[in-house]
């Protein structure tokens, strides 16, 4: 099973996932980051996070706004 990272991205800070959590498909990692910006968004961290999944180990995919935007980056931003 495929492993996704979940970092914490915010304009001059990135908090990364070491350790990354299995996932059947990047469609159901994709709401596992939904879930996580919610709650940073429910804990005051402010609407300038993101989250970005990744691959472990691998490039950045896509990046997920507190309000729970899903945006898939560019191959060329991997």
């Amino acid at each position: 099973m495929p492993l996704y990272c979940f970092h914490m991205v915010r304009p001059n800070d990135r908090i990364d996932d070491p350790f990354g959590t299995e996932f059947p498909d990047l469609e159901t990692a994709a709401r596992h980051a939904v879930r996580i910006a919610r709650e940073l968004e429910a804990e005051a961290f402010g609407p300038d996070w993101l989250i970005v999944v990744a691959e472990h180990d691998g490039p950045d995919l896509m990046e997920v706004t507190p309000d729970g935007e899903i945006r898939p980056l560019p191959p060329q931003q991997r």
